[in-house]
């Protein structure tokens, strides 16, 4: 009876090791998951840093046509453009432009990628470019034929 309660007893402890070893999480599991969650977050912070800056991109074209318009107008009551830059010249918008003073434009917009560069016009013979930002010519909107 005593050996019948040994191995009732040794049966147990191993029961209750592999319990015990069964109960844990593996370094392969864990390691598993992290990289899984890993990817994901990678994947997430691509997917947010494209996002904002498409939303800056737009905020930059959208600022660019509303200097033109405002721009366009400014030259229906101002038709022989004077306070506009001379031709070959050009000239930032700030909050003392004439654009912005004349209630052309509410303010000088900002620029949506957090940089000191602002938005410009240029004179060139009878054309206007407003500049945009980022200092390429995609987004720039040239108002051809408008001055005298």
């Amino acid at each position: 009876m005593q050996v019948g309660m040994e191995k009732i007893k040794e049966e147990q402890e191993k029961k209750e090791k592999r319990r015990k070893r069964q109960a844990g999480v593996t370094l392969i599991e864990l390691l598993v998951v992290v990289t899984i969650l890993a990817i994901v977050s990678g994947i997430g912070f691509t997917l947010v840093g494209n996002q904002i800056d498409r939303s800056r991109d737009s905020a930059d074209l959208a600022n660019v046509r509303s200097i033109a318009d405002a721009v366009q107008r400014y030259l229906l009551d101002n038709p022989n453009g004077t306070g506009l830059p001379a031709d070959g010249a050009s000239a930032n918008i700030t909050s003392s432009h004439v654009l912005v003073t004349g209630g052309y434009l509410g303010q000088a917009p900002a620029n949506p990628y957090g940089a000191t560069t602002q938005y410009s016009i240029e004179r060139s013979g009878k054309n206007i470019i407003v500049r945009d930002v980022d200092n390429s010519p995609d987004d720039d909107i040239t108002l051809n034929n408008v001055l005298p």
